[in-house]
């Protein structure tokens, strides 16, 4: 299973906290990584998700430990 994440290119502290989980490859720059992820995903892939979606509304699931 991979994982993809995009982080703020404005501020490195979101990278150094990454790179503590050692993933397995970052891009080099930000134009080299929006290339890569257009080459991941489709045109339109995530079309029709809720990205305003308020996540403070829904009630928190307790999970058993």
């Amino acid at each position: 299973m991979h994982i993809a994440f995009m982080l703020s290119a404005v501020k490195d502290v979101p990278v150094l906290q990454l790179m503590d989980l050692f993933p397995e490859y970052v891009s080099r720059d930000t134009e080299s990584g929006e290339d890569e992820c257009a080459a991941m995903f489709p045109v339109g892939y995530a079309e029709g998700y809720p990205w305003d979606e308020d996540f403070t509304d829904r009630e928190t699931q307790k999970v058993p430990l």
